[in-house]
């Protein structure tokens, strides 16, 4: 039989590699868009010492242009009950996050307040459960901190962010750092908004804004415009009633239109713009980068007038998402639970998010064992267009790669026909000790 290829795209983590410039996410930059604080996701945890509850996380400052020394590595350990912070520099054991070199030096008396500048916010991120890709530490504002510049810092509303068809819509709140004023004269501290992205054209517009200023421990509003109740959800919005424009190369607008493209149904992934704790405080979760796989796909599936996918259909779809992972112990029974809370959490967060959208529920999750593992979960949906999407988990020891397969065919034909493709997949129920190379 004649076949055609369809490329899925995969994400797979390699365990134990120490912290490098890739793995650094950027907090803040300065004007001219370089970076000048950013910090490892991956060295954030708690620990306790000398009667203090404390947060530890590896920093990289870069000073401006014109400042004689170069990029500094800092440990930084933060007391979020007091808001205080001390910083030194990092040494290699400090790497490890069991090592008792952590914390062998720290004196309570080296705690300080950071001031209201980028160190300040940068506690407050740490603190309340904001720094994107961290799980160590609880969300609590209900924001994930993005990027910030020297005037404004921008921040994603968790599980906010939906597909429209070709558009992305998003909550943010940009934070305003310095005076900032409307044209009539009036100050605001921030904009909470629903930003829609036209991820064809890299095009924005704004679907609803609203301006307020702090005042004591309340937002007051100063000026809005649109349906507020577009902010709760996102989905709701009328693509068609909004006037679109250009961001600024490199402003806040600009890196995140970028970053939501990137990555298709976004809420369902643990990647920078959600904070979810998805492994429900039993472990950490990881990402990681792409690996291309190459599957051999039967070219009937483009006739027509067999309830398979019509002739315009160039492939099946097949969206990879992040992968999502726990890190390793030396307890299977703890790494089973743990990954058991994780893929109830992602089936209910996919339900949720996929029936928002508009779909239907029309097969429940299930699971497929491969090779005496528990390894294949899938849950089917369908649009009032006819168009199925199942929902798929391929599932190893410690890891979950997400895949998202859209067609023209029924639910049962396309598990039928993926659940066989999948299971063919040499790598699947194995450890992921080291990143498999591209086929």
């Amino acid at each position: 039989m004649m076949k055609r290829l369809t490329i899925i795209l995969f994400a797979f983590a390699a365990y134990g590699v120490p912290a490098s410039a890739e793995s650094l996410s950027t907090f803040a930059h300065d004007g001219a868009g370089r970076s000048v604080l950013e910090f490892d996701p991956a060295s954030v945890f708690a620990f306790s010492a000398a009667g203090h509850a404390l947060m530890r996380v590896a920093v990289k400052e870069t000073p401006s242009e014109n400042e004689p020394h170069g990029p500094t590595d800092l440990t930084v350990i933060i007391d979020c009950r007091l808001r205080q912070m001390t910083a030194s520099p990092a040494t290699p054991a400090a790497k490890d996050r069991a090592s008792a070199a952590t914390v062998a030096g720290f004196k309570t008396r080296d705690l300080k307040q950071p001031g209201n500048g980028m160190y300040g916010r940068f506690v407050g991120a740490v603190c309340d459960g904001e720094l994107s890709g961290v799980t160590a530490s609880p969300a609590k504002s209900g924001w994930t901190h993005f990027i910030e510049g020297p005037q404004r810092a921008l921040y994603v509303a968790n599980g906010s962010v939906r597909t429209i068809g070709k558009y992305r819509a998003v909550a943010v709140r940009l934070r305003e750092l310095g005076d900032a004023q409307l044209p009539d004269g009036r100050h605001i501290d921030a904009r909470d908004a629903v930003w829609v992205i036209d991820c064809e054209q890299k095009s924005g517009a704004v679907a609803y804004e609203r301006a307020f200023a702090t005042v004591g421990d309340k937002n007051e509003t100063v000026q809005s415009t649109g349906d507020e109740r577009l902010f709760a959800e996102p989905s709701h919005v009328e693509v068609d009633k909004l006037r679109f424009g250009r961001p600024v190369a490199g402003s806040s607008q600009a890196r995140l239109s970028e970053e939501l493209c990137l990555t298709s149904f976004q809420d369902l992934s643990s990647s920078v713009l959600s904070s979810s704790d998805l492994s429900s405080g039993h472990a950490q979760t990881r990402t990681a980068n792409f690996v291309y796989y190459t599957l051999e796909v039967p070219v009937d599936w483009t006739e027509a007038g067999t309830g398979k996918l019509q002739p315009a259909d160039q492939t099946l779809l097949v969206t990879a998402l992040n992968l999502i992972g726990i890190e390793p112990t030396a307890s299977p029974e703890q790494d089973g639970a743990a990954m058991k809370s994780l893929m109830a959490e992602l089936e209910k967060n996919a339900t949720r998010t996929l029936t928002s959208q508009g779909l239907k529920l029309v097969l429940e999750f299930s699971a497929k064992d491969i090779g005496g593992q528990r390894a294949l979960i899938r849950g089917a949906f369908q649009e009032n267009t006819g168009i199925t999407v199942v929902q798929y988990y391929v599932a190893g020891p410690t890891y979950v790669v997400p895949l998202l397969v859209t067609g023209t065919r029924d639910a049962a034909a396309t598990l039928a026909e993926m659940d066989a493709i999948l299971s063919s997949l040499r790598w699947l129920g194995k450890p992921l000790e080291r990143r498999p190379s591209a086929n």
